[in-house]
């Protein structure tokens, strides 16, 4: 593992959020993977892995270089955040279409 010139280990390049972080809120990475998603949004990967074949997951993905989905950070904050800070609309709407059936 590489280190700075102080010693410490360099950290893998993440967006920080501007939010305060008493709130609880992650660090979103640049390009966001499944587990990455899954993780911020808190719900399984195979939720969103159902959401993504029918058609229903609100965040369109980046376009393909391998066969790993991958989705930009700012999109990733910005459905998570719902355009109001403290709303978990979105995420509560990922939850329902799981409940419905991802209809």
């Amino acid at each position: 593992m590489s280190t700075h010139e102080n010693g410490q280990p360099f950290a893998p390049s993440v967006e920080q959020d501007a939010r305060p972080a008493d709130r609880g809120d992650e660090p979103i990475p640049a390009v966001c993977f499944l587990d990455d998603l899954a993780r911020i949004l808190h719900i399984s990967r195979r939720t969103i892995e159902k959401l993504r074949r029918h058609g229903a997951f609100p965040i369109r993905e980046l376009p393909s270089l391998d066969k790993r989905p991958r989705w930009s950070g700012v999109a990733v904050r910005q459905f998570r955040d719902g355009g109001q800070r403290g709303s978990n609309q979105p995420i509560a709407m990922l939850h329902a279409r799981k409940r419905r059936g991802a209809a």
